[in-house]
């Protein structure tokens, strides 16, 4: 029998299946890959906002593959939106090519179209197969969708004894980071705009996360996002000190090179490597980057927007939203 005429999909509330879903993903992506345990996907599909959202697709009644969003809030220009991050999908290896993601993709796509909710999800560059999945699925259920500035990750070394840029710590509250946020108004980007109570939630990410702030003259100036990132590896689980997101009202060096100083020293001693990872700073000139000490890596994602209509999210160039 062709296993695709063996697979039963249907949309669930993630939580009940967490333990299925975290197998069904880890055994999806081979190393070096995302190390989706059962306490992260739950965090994941705990975010204020919307309900988070999953299809499940079983092989002779067993979990088999598996996609999901998770909300998110987003703002472009005056316009202020719940959102979803498109991600968490993984179909076993046994599975593959018998159009079993398709099968699980679909369902999904048509939910978000019909619920109006903007999504954003990336796709690497280096595996079109996904990206043409959503644009196949974006089209057949007539769907907006625009293609943003590409982001490629870039690294930081910190040279052994140099000094602070500038005077960074850890946010000693939200509102720190929120009064960062409002004041990034560059309307060609899609600024990540988590309020009050996903800041909160954010902070309670199982692996460890942390907001760090710029100071200047008694103001705060910018503002960034760290996680300690756990990854699948070959010789057993790495951690990498990654930064998420960041938001810069007026971008300079010392600013930037200060967030990233104060990323090296948030998780001392916990991580796997001394380079500091940033999947995503592209609203940021690329002779910023390089002034402030990071270096451009292999790895480039697109990031795509969709919606059931265009609206104000569809005149951005760019986004800092962190990669889920």
């Amino acid at each position: 029998m062709d296993p695709q005429l063996d697979i039963e999909v249907e949309r669930v509330d993630a939580l009940p299946f967490i333990e299925a879903i975290s197998s069904v993903l880890l055994a999806a992506w081979p190393p070096p890959a995302v190390h989706y345990t059962a306490a992260l996907l739950e965090w994941q599909f705990t975010f204020p906002g919307p309900p988070a959202r999953g299809a499940l697709g079983r092989h002779r009644g067993e979990p088999a593959a598996f996609v999901g969003f998770s909300p998110r809030r987003l703002r472009c220009g005056g316009e202020v939106s719940p959102s979803y991050a498109t991600a968490f999908l993984g179909v076993l290896p046994s599975l593959r090519g018998a159009g079993s993601a398709t099968r699980v993709y679909d369902p999904m796509i048509a939910m978000v179209r019909d619920s109006g909710i903007p999504c954003l999800g990336f796709c690497d560059v280096k595996t079109p197969a996904a990206r043409r999945l959503l644009v196949k699925h974006t089209d057949v259920h007539g769907m907006a969708l625009k293609s943003l500035r590409l982001c490629r990750n870039w690294g930081f070394l910190e040279r052994s004894g140099a000094a602070p840029a500038l005077p960074c710590r850890e946010a000693a509250s939200p509102e720190e980071v929120l009064g960062v946020i409002a004041a990034c108004r560059d309307e060609d980007t899609l600024w990540a705009a988590p309020d009050r109570e996903m800041l909160l939630h954010y902070a309670r990410d199982p692996r460890g996360r942390k907001f760090v702030v710029v100071e200047e003259g008694g103001r705060v100036s910018a503002a960034a996002m760290v996680v300690l990132e756990e990854v699948t590896a070959r010789e057993g689980v790495e951690r990498m000190t990654m930064v998420d997101a960041v938001w810069l009202p007026e971008p300079t060096a010392p600013r930037l090179r200060a967030l990233f100083q104060a990323a090296g020293a948030a998780f001392a001693g916990r991580s796997s490597a001394p380079v500091i990872g940033a999947p995503n700073v592209s609203t940021i000139d690329e002779g910023v980057l390089k002034a402030a000490g990071l270096r451009p890596a292999a790895a480039v994602y697109e990031p795509l927007v969709y919606q059931n209509r265009e609206t104000a999210f569809f005149n951005a160039a760019a986004t800092n939203q962190e990669m889920v």
